[in-house]
């Protein structure tokens, strides 16, 4: 392509590299463009492949006619240098306006852009375990989100795993949350309220007792708030309505909500992270309950780290005693009967972590490995340690929430 042009100008320097901020830059290229001449040149086209190289072309159109003149974007010492370019006669206005556009795009590069209102749905996951089906019992807000029940039964059918026609029907009450969030463009702010919504669905698993999850993603609320169907597509009409079964476990928001979501907003923050790995533990617990446990107890060494110090190996500088804290965690919560009894989860998790071993019943799929007298089934691993320590992953994770994560310390450490 480049071939075909027959001179080249350049128009301007940013001081932005493409690789850092591209997609930024070119957005904010097309408003500056917009807002210079509404009503004349507008980027119309992207293209880079081998036979632009080094260059990025940028198609220009005006009343939706491709013009001669193209922009060539190319990194040169940590920059991005702007090149009008075409096979005819240099076009001195439109060299003009983009060389007032990209001085533009400097001076709003990295601003907080604009604020997008959004709405999105949330709710239990598809992939929990049901008869225990719960619903905001009122309205709340929480990280300057709004939340609300939809007020709507929605049904929907959890395949079996190991079935090709069984399955069971689960019945919710999904939550509908709207909020907004800043970004250059709406696919940046996008990012913001996801971000969002992760860590609300992370904090109501908590306080639900029941894997939460992001059931319709957000977008502008320009576009209407989200519609919450009776049922997902494809879900059979049973023939009797009480099989839908009642939702009546109403849960209201807890006052340290918002003190908890602050928490989570910090700098690197320990709740933050420890939400994350919680929250992951409870969408894999069902069918990768090993995978399960390194979740929990990544989201325990968060806190345990420093309940008490940890030497270094004199040989190697490596610090030592992580089980040991481990360990000390976990009669933060529980009695010492129970906590022994625990103790080795850290050894099946280790085992799964750094040698593959799996201790569930992921690979014994669809067999019943249920046995009253044995204490090593993949049942009695599920049943038995993996609910203890993700027990214990909760309560250390909503006390770091409710009071702060200095308060998880040992009886009598300052």
């Amino acid at each position: 392509m480049l071939d075909q042009l027959t001179w080249a100008k350049e128009v301007g320097v940013s001081g932005a590299r493409l690789g850092d901020a591209g997609e930024e830059w070119l957005v904010r290229l097309y408003k500056a463009l917009e807002e210079l001449d509404p009503s004349g040149v507008k980027v119309g086209s992207v293209l880079t492949d081998a036979t632009t190289g080094p260059f990025i072309v940028l198609g220009l159109y005006r009343d939706g006619i491709r013009i001669d003149t193209v922009a060539l974007l190319t990194e040169i010492s940590g920059a991005t240098a702007v090149l009008a370019a075409g096979s005819v006669s240099p076009d001195e206005t439109v060299i003009e306006l983009l060389s007032a556009a990209v001085k533009r795009v400097d001076e709003t590069l990295g601003t907080e852009g604009e604020s997008f209102a959004w709405a999105a749905v949330i709710g239990p996951s598809a992939d929990r375990i049901g008869g225990q089906e719960i619903h905001l019992a009122a309205p709340g807000q929480v990280g300057g989100m709004s939340l609300k029940s939809s007020d709507i039964k929605y049904r929907e059918i959890q395949r079996s795993e190991h079935s090709m026609g069984g399955g069971s029907l689960l019945v919710s009450i999904p939550i509908i949350v709207s909020g907004s969030s800043i970004g250059y463009a709406w696919n940046s702010a996008s990012l913001l309220a996801a971000r969002d919504l992760h860590t609300l669905c992370g904090m109501l698993s908590l306080r639900f007792g029941q894997p939460i999850s992001v059931r319709q993603a957000a977008r502008p609320l320009e576009h209407g708030e989200p519609h919450v169907p009776e049922s997902e597509v494809g879900t059979p009409e049973f023939p009797f309505p009480e099989m839908d079964g009642p939702v009546e476990n109403a849960v209201e928001l807890p006052e340290w909500f918002e003190l908890g979501w602050e928490r989570t907003q910090l700098p690197n923050t320990k709740c933050r992270r420890a939400l994350d790995a919680f929250l992951e533990g409870e969408y894999i617990e069902r069918r990768h309950p090993s995978m399960a446990a390194v979740a929990y107890t990544a989201c325990i060494e968060v806190f345990s780290d420093g309940l008490a110090p940890r030497p270094r190996c004199q040989e190697c500088g490596v610090q030592t005693g992580i089980s040991k804290n481990f360990k000390l965690a976990l009669r933060l919560v529980l009695d010492e009967q129970e906590a022994a009894a625990l103790d080795r989860i850290y050894t099946l998790r280790s085992k799964t972590v750094h040698t593959g071993h799996i201790h569930g019943s992921e690979v014994i799929p669809g067999a019943n490995p249920f046995d009253y007298f044995l204490d090593s089934t993949s049942e009695a691993f599920e049943n038995r340690p993996l609910r203890q320590l993700k027990r214990v992953a909760g309560e250390l994770l909503r006390r770091a929430l409710q009071d702060g994560p200095d308060s998880i310390k040992l009886e009598g450490a300052i």
